[in-house]
C-alpha cells in the first residue's frame, strides 16, 4: 500500500504550512511519519527511523528490501546474520508494520526460549500501547479493550475504524479468535496451534540448551520439521527465519538448502558491515571479550568451516604410505580399538556409532599407523560379531582395547567371557578413564599425532579414515562436543590407550608401567619392554 492521493496531498499541505515555521528536525519527523504509512521498504525505513529516532543500519535496509522481494516471488526468507546485527529490533519493527497494515491477520514468533520470543512480542505491544509516534502514524490501531494483552495469552489489537462488535465478529471467524500476536518457545505447549496468516518469525531457534546433547538437538529438529513447518501453510504468510549458525545440522543448515528460499548472508566484515558501530577498535574489543577464535568464527564470521581444525589441527596429521603397508607391513603387529555404544533404541535417530579402529605397529620403534576401521550403527549382537570377525582376519594381534565406560563396560565384560574370542587367543583390554574427551583428544592423543608417533594411512577412499579426519577437524572442545560425532576418535583412543599399545607410541626413551593390564597382574611397578609385553599377550 502506498499513500493515497488524499494522504499525499495532506502530507504536502502540512509540509508547506510548517516549512518555514518548524526546525529541520521536527519537519523531518513529520515527513518520516507520513512516509512510514507506505507498505514498502522505504516505508519501513521511515517507520524505523521515526520510532527509534535513528535510521536503520545499511545492512538492515538491504534485509527488508530482500524480504519484500522474496514475498513478491512467493519465497520464504532466511537471514543468517552475525551476533549483534540488530536482528531482533529489525524484526520487532517489521512485525509492527505488518500488523499495522494487516491488523486482521495473526502473527507468531518462535524462539529457542519463550522469554526471548516474549521479549520481542512485548516490545511490539509496548510501542502500540505507549508510543506517541506510533499513535500519530497509525492512530486507528489500538489495544483491543476486550482482547488478550500479556506474555502468556498473546496480544490483540483493534482497527478502530471498524465498529468493535463487527471487528470481534470478523476476527472470531479466524479459527476462534486467536491472538493477533503470540510469542512462544519452540517447545511450548501452544504448539501446534492456529496457523499464522501474517508473519511467522523463527528468531534464534537454537541456543546452548537445545544443542547441548544429541537428544536435545534431535528433539528440537523434530519439532521444527514435524510441528512448526506444517503450521506455515497460508499462501500469503511472511515466513522469516533469522539467526546465527550453531552447527552443520541446525535449522539454518537445513533451511538454506531449500528450493523456495531467499538466503541473506550477513557476516561481520570490518569496514563494510555497520562501520558506524563496528569500528576496528570495537571489533578488537569484542574479539577480546569473546576470547575464543572458534566462537568468533561461528558467531561473527558465520563460517563453520573455520571452526574445523581450530582445536585439532590438520597439519598435526602425518601420513604413512599405504603402498608400503601392502608390500611390507602384512606381518607388522596389529592393534584394535573399539568404541561401543548401544544403538538398539529405535527412537534414537541421531546418536553414536559403533566404531572399531585398526592399526599396525611400525618396526624400529617408529610408532603406529591407523589404516582401517568400521563405523556403523549396530545392535549389540552384531557389534560382537564384527569384533570377532575383525580379530579373525589378522595375525599377530597384540592388543584389543575396548572402551569400558557405562554400556561399554558391559560390552567389555561380555567380550572378555566370549568363547569365540577366547578361541582366537585374544583377551580384550579395558580402556577406562576419568578424563573429559577434551583432555583425551587434545592432551593425550593429539601430541602423539603431532610428534609423528601415530600416522594415518594415505589410502584413498577409506570411509573410516575419512570420517576420522572429519571428526578430528570438527572437534571444537568439550563445550561443543555434542555438535558433531566423535566415535572414530574414541575408537582410535581405545586402540592407543591400552597398556600394551602405549609402549609403541610413547616417545622413544620412555617406558610405560602397566598397572592396569590384566595380562600383567602381579607386575605392578615393573618396567616391561615391548618384546616381553608382546610375548605375555601372545601366551595369554
Amino acid at each position: 500500500m502506498t499513500l493515497t492521493p488524499e494522504e499525499q496531498k495532506q502530507a504536502e499541505e502540512i509540509a508547506a504550512i510548517y516549512q518555514e515555521k518548524l526546525p529541520p528536525d521536527e519537519l523531518r519527523q513529520i515527513q518520516l511519519e507520513y512516509m512510514a504509512l507506505e507498505d514498502s521498504p522505504d516505508g519501513y525505513n521511515a517507520f524505523y527511523e521515526a520510532i527509534y529516532s535513528r535510521p536503520p543500519p545499511e545492512h538492515v535496509i538491504g534485509w527488508v528490501r530482500d524480504i519484500y522481494e522474496a514475498h513478491s516471488l512467493t519465497l520464504d526468507t532466511l537471514i543468517e546474520a552475525f551476533r549483534g546485527s540488530t536482528k531482533s529490533t529489525t524484526m520487532e519493527c517489521f512485525i509492527i508494520k505488518r500488523m499495522s497494515h494487516d491488523p486482521e491477520k495473526t502473527n507468531l514468533i518462535i524462539s529457542a526460549g519463550g522469554d526471548d520470543a516474549n521479549k520481542i512480542a512485548r516490545g511490539i505491544a509496548n510501542i502500540i500501547e505507549y508510543s506517541p509516534v506510533y499513535k500519530r502514524i497509525f492512530p486507528h490501531i489500538v489495544k483491543d479493550p476486550s482482547g488478550k494483552w500479556g506474555d502468556d495469552s498473546g496480544y490483540d489489537i483493534w482497527d478502530n475504524r471498524i465498529p468493535h462488535d463487527e471487528w470481534i465478529g470478523e476476527t472470531t471467524a479466524r479459527e476462534g479468535r486467536i491472538p493477533t500476536l503470540l510469542g512462544v518457545g519452540y517447545n511450548s505447549t501452544s504448539l501446534p496451534g492456529p496457523h499464522p496468516t501474517g508473519v511467522c518469525l523463527i528468531d534464534d531457534y537454537h541456543n546452548e540448551g537445545n544443542t547441548r546433547t544429541d537428544r536435545k538437538a534431535q528433539t528440537a529438529m523434530v519439532i521444527f520439521t514435524d510441528t512448526i513447518m506444517p503450521m506455515i501453510d497460508q499462501p500469503d504468510v511472511w515466513y522469516i527465519l533469522i539467526g546465527t549458525p550453531w552447527n552443520f545440522k541446525d535449522v539454518i543448515a537445513k533451511t538454506k538448502n531449500r528450493k523456495y528460499i531467499k538466503h541473506i548472508f550477513t557476516p561481520l566484515i570490518e569496514g563494510e558491515t555497520w562501520p558506524e558501530k563496528w569500528t576496528p577498535d570495537f571489533i578488537d574489543l569484542e574479539k577480546d571479550r569473546v576470547g575464543s577464535s572458534i566462537g568468533w568464527a561461528r558467531m561473527y564470521d558465520l563460517d563453520l568451516e573455520k571452526t574445523r581444525g581450530m582445536t585439532l589441527k590438520k597439519e598435526w596429521i602425518h601420513y604413512w604410505p599405504h603402498e608400503e603397508l601392502e608390500m611390507y607391513g602384512q606381518d607388522w603387529p596389529i592393534l584394535i580399538g573399539v568404541d561401543y555404544t548401544s544403538t538398539e533404541d529405535p527412537t534414537r535417530q541421531v546418536g553414536d556409532y559403533f566404531a572399531l579402529a585398526i592399526g599396525r605397529v611400525i618396526p624400529g620403534g617408529r610408532g603406529v599407523v591407523v589404516f582401517d576401521g568400521i563405523r556403523l550403527k549396530l545392535p549389540r549382537a552384531e557389534a560382537e560379531d564384527h569384533v570377532i570377525s575383525q580379530v579373525g582376519l589378522y595375525r599377530r594381534i597384540i592388543s584389543l582395547g575396548l572402551e569400558a565406560i557405562i554400556t561399554g563396560n558391559e560390552f567389555y565384560k561380555d567380550m572378555l567371557n566370549n568363547a569365540r574370542l577366547r578361541a582366537l587367543g585374544i583377551a580384550p583390554f579395558p580402556v577406562r578413564f576419568n578424563k573429559s574427551k577434551g583432555t583425551r583428544y587434545e592432551e593425550q592423543m593429539a601430541p602423539l599425532f603431532k610428534q609423528g608417533r601415530v600416522y594415518l594411512s594415505d589410502r584413498a577412499d577409506n570411509e573410516f579414515l575419512d570420517v576420522f579426519l572429519d571428526e578430528w577437524l570438527n572437534w571444537r572442545g568439550d563445550k561443543l562436543e555434542k555438535d558433531y560425532t566423535n566415535d572414530t576418535l574414541d575408537a582410535v583412543y581405545a586402540m592407543l590407550w591400552t597398556d600394551v599399545a602405549k609402549q609403541y607410541v610413547t616417545p622413544i626413551g620412555k617406558n610405560v608401567e602397566y598397572d592396569n593390564n590384566p595380562l600383567l597382574r602381579g607386575r605392578r611397578k615393573k618396567k616391561v619392554g615391548p618384546a616381553e609385553a608382546w610375548a605375555i599377550a601372545r601366551r595369554k
